[in-house]
């Protein structure tokens, strides 16, 4: 449980530091303010998500390599050459997840007036990453897999270096499943700025 712990918030940090701009997205597409990114000559996402840097990511990341680092020693968890290049795959297929739900999230606001709800519900789904998916039913280990990927967060890819001997193809195919998964959160979210035309005030 500490080490998936550790995992997850390790994972959660890209999206923590450098798309922590999708919280403010709302804010901007409801005032209208979202227009001036639209007659920038740059990626309209990249422009948009390089406008915040959030350093409290790097105190979440500091306490998760703790968690971690802490929960190997206790396990007695095998140590190679390549576990530290292993991990850092591992920690960035998993942070695609955490970025793309965020994306998909945020991105709701050019369609739904009220989304704050979506963004609070996309974060306290990700609480359950904590968690190893094999507690829950058949319906919700499906859900949390396929439709949420709330298991790719940390327990898949996290399997790894828990339990080798119990890899699933699902495992093998996170860093896949994880750029896809990004690639069609960063299509959505373009999607929704390209058809915004402002406030009209």
């Amino acid at each position: 449980m500490i080490f998936l712990y550790g995992f997850s918030l390790v994972a959660a940090t890209p999206a923590q530091c450098l798309f922590d701009n999708n919280w403010n997205l709302r804010y901007a597409v409801y005032s209208g303010d979202f227009i001036k990114y639209c007659f920038r000559p740059v990626n309209l996402f990249f422009y948009y998500m390089t406008e915040v840097f959030d350093v409290k990511g790097l105190g979440q990341f500091v306490f998760g390599m703790a968690a971690v680092i802490y929960s190997w020693r206790k396990l007695s968890l095998p140590f190679h050459l390549y576990t530290p290049l292993l991990f850092v795959v591992e920690v960035l297929a998993a942070s695609l997840f955490v970025i793309a739900i965020l994306n998909l999230a945020a991105s709701s606001c050019f369609w739904i007036m009220n989304s704050f709800f979506v963004l609070q519900l996309s974060n306290t789904l990700r609480d359950f990453a904590h968690y190893p998916v094999t507690i829950f039913g058949p319906a919700l280990r499906l859900v949390f897999t396929f439709v949420l990927s709330i298991a790719c967060m940390a327990f898949y890819p996290g399997i790894i270096f828990l339990r080798p001997e119990e890899i699933s193809f699902i495992t093998v195919f996170v860093p896949f499943f994880g750029a896809l998964f990004f690639y069609i959160s960063y299509k959505v979210w373009m999607k929704g700025a390209m058809s915004y035309n402002g406030t009209g005030s």
